[in-house]
């Protein structure tokens, strides 16, 4: 009765998300997907498909490589708070789906890098930095790429 707006009832729909998750996980991504709409976030995962998903993540890398120390330390501190919310609710659906292994976490790993770029960063930037650097490592075997992007995630601590 007190929350009057989306902002004021965000903590509850997260607690919401992560009760609904435990008996379902897509029901709960379902649900992080009607809420990122209004938050500008219009991500429809059935359009998704596993080569543009590589196609952003290779080109997350290019956009890193060799220049990304200067490009995230020089980033303000984001201060948006509907981007705040989204980039929490994108946060949220990569850590179901890496229990699905699935590429999609990928893809909004390289979104929420790519909002970072462009508001600034913020808490979920080190989560996404941490997990495109594991991604490089583990999936690219780009041991090297991810070696590189290690000081710049734990530079934000």
């Amino acid at each position: 009765s007190n929350a009057k707006n989306f902002e004021d009832k965000f903590k509850s729909y997260c607690v919401f998300l992560n009760v609904i998750a435990i008996g379902s996980m897509e029901r709960a991504a379902e649900k992080i997907y009607d809420l990122l709409r209004p938050l500008g976030e219009d991500i429809d995962p059935n359009v998704i498909s596993p080569q543009m998903a590589l196609g952003e993540f290779m080109s997350t890398r290019d956009t890193l490589s060799g220049r990304q120390q200067d490009l995230f330390l020089n980033l303000p501190q984001m201060t948006d708070r509907t981007k705040l919310m989204s980039m929490k609710l994108m946060a949220m659906l990569v850590t179901y789906y890496l229990h699905q292994q699935t590429f999609m976490g990928g893809y909004l790993v390289c979104k929420i890098i790519s909002v970072s770029l462009q508001y600034g960063h913020c808490e979920d930037t080190v989560f996404a930095l941490s997990m495109f650097s594991a991604t490089l490592v583990n999936r690219l075997h780009d041991i090297e790429g991810g070696y590189t992007l290690a000081p710049t995630t734990f530079s934000f601590f």
